[in-house]
């Protein structure tokens, strides 16, 4: 069976939050391991159209798509998941990362580890908050820090 990374974090239009989960799955790739990331099946044109979306605006995310569909297909991730790398860097001023947060909780339930990406463009609540502080087992500064953590420590490739 291969080893499977889910990779969690922050959904708006923004680029970011695209190009990073891209970069760790070629990364991974390399390597031998598998990613699962809520992203796939969206392309790039449709990410352009949500822009950033206001926390009160969701019907932008869920245009011709269930909420139930969503939810379904993510925990359903997490669970065939090994592993899960979450990145809540960019997330200073926009909407709460609900979703994101909500994986970590399933994960924590499930008993996989988590690497979460935090950085100074992180709301500070994400990473002080007692909850997260224990879904959480490994705190990283960077997008690569977390995929060499989860290469290099977590993994069955591990050196």
């Amino acid at each position: 069976m291969p080893y499977v990374v889910y990779l969690a974090g922050t959904m708006t239009g923004k680029h970011e939050h695209f190009d990073w989960r891209i970069h760790a799955e070629r990364e991974f790739r390399k390597v031998g391991i598998h990613t699962l990331s809520p992203f796939r099946g969206k392309s790039i044109t449709q990410l352009d159209a949500t822009g950033n979306i206001e926390f009160s605006d969701y019907s932008k995310l869920t245009e011709g798509i269930s909420p139930n569909r969503i939810v379904a297909r993510d925990y359903a991730d997490v669970r065939k998941a090994d592993i899960l790398l979450a990145n809540l860097t960019e997330t200073k001023d926009i909407r709460p990362s609900i979703g994101t947060i909500s994986e970590l909780a399933w994960a924590y339930a499930m008993q996989k580890p988590v690497i979460c990406i935090v950085d100074n463009t992180t709301n500070e609540n994400y990473y002080k908050h007692p909850f997260t502080r224990v879904f959480v087992h490994h705190w990283v500064d960077s997008i690569e820090a977390g995929i060499d953590a989860v290469i290099h420590y977590w993994s069955p490739v591990a050196d």
